[in-house]
């Protein structure tokens, strides 16, 4: 099952034709209870807020933009320490994963639970300098006595082989939320990762005021505390800053380039030296980067293809 953005695609750019738009328009009606059936509750069944202009065909920003919840990653496809290509995905909150039945084949045994539960949407693999991968995923907290309802982020670590000799993992264990408010930690969007030469994981991911938070560790040292990037920080009666579909890598020169898209522009971070944690993000048009960076241009963006996934191309 795919889940879709709703009121947030209001803020976004318009991304289906009039068409297409006129079509979600008679959807929405049915939940704007454009038609005013009576439905046995005097209140009226349905958000009056959507529904009129609906029903007139005259589409409003919501009806004229469709994102997916969960965007995709590129990092749902990683090489084990043996070569073979390992691929992850979510199936009903759990992870899963299919490992390559030889290196280069391009087929794929079947899949295998990876742990977890209650994870969302994707996950975002990483493999370290030591060949070991480490996964990251969000999950949601379920409200109870104790706990409050709220959205955190989650990793697991390569503890061995399983007995298709593909990576198995260990607990899931949480890395909390950058926005410690339970209410606000429910807008965080998916993590995005890279793995450094020198050892460290670095984890990224949306807040909920749309600017980026980051964590690091030198496994299986500690992660540090959450902290923001310099960039643009939104507010949420406007457009926001950064939406879901960050992406992170790692060039030649061991310089973490972190992309993230907002309504209007792709926002670009790059570490100053290898290794650091990214600056403030870089000019349009790259000026001012870094000397010894690689050129402007995203450096390594993996295929959806499993056998195209081997090698990285310039985009």
């Amino acid at each position: 099952m795919e889940n879709y953005l709703g009121y947030e695609a209001g803020a976004l750019p318009h991304d289906v034709d009039a068409a297409t738009a006129r079509r979600k328009a008679r959807v929405l009606s049915v939940y704007g209870w454009a038609d005013r059936r009576r439905c046995g509750d005097p209140a009226g069944c349905g958000d009056r807020k959507v529904g009129g202009s609906a029903l007139r065909g005259t589409s409003r920003n919501w009806t004229r933009s469709t994102r997916l919840r969960a965007p995709g990653s590129n990092g749902w496809l990683r090489a084990a320490h043996d070569g073979r290509l390992a691929a992850f995905a979510v199936l009903g909150g759990a992870a899963y994963r299919w490992a390559e039945t030889r290196p280069g084949s391009g087929r794929f045994g079947a899949p295998l639970p990876a742990g977890g539960e209650l994870l969302q949407g994707q996950i975002h693999a990483v493999r370290r300098s030591d060949g070991a991968l480490v996964l990251f995923a969000s999950r949601t907290v379920l409200p109870g006595r104790h706990t409050d309802h709220r959205r955190e982020v989650v990793t697991a670590v390569q503890r061995g082989t399983a007995a298709d000799g593909g990576p198995a993992f260990g607990r899931w264990e949480p890395l909390g939320s950058p926005d410690p408010d339970p209410v606000r930690s429910l807008e965080i969007g998916f993590p995005a990762a890279v793995a450094t030469p020198d050892g460290a994981v670095h984890v990224f991911v949306r807040t909920w005021d749309g600017n980026i938070a980051h964590r690091a560790a030198t496994l299986p040292g500690p992660f540090s505390p959450w902290e923001r990037l310099e960039g643009p920080v939104s507010a949420l009666q406007a457009s926001p800053g950064i939406v879901d579909d960050i992406d992170a890598c790692v060039d030649s020169d061991g310089l973490i380039h972190l992309v993230a898209p907002s309504a209007r522009t792709v926002q670009h971070w790059v570490s100053k030296r290898a290794g650091q944690t990214p600056g403030r993000p870089l000019p349009p048009g790259c000026r001012n980067r870094p000397a010894r960076s690689a050129p402007c241009r995203w450096p390594t963006a993996w295929s959806a293809s499993p056998t195209a996934a081997r090698t990285p191309r310039r985009c």
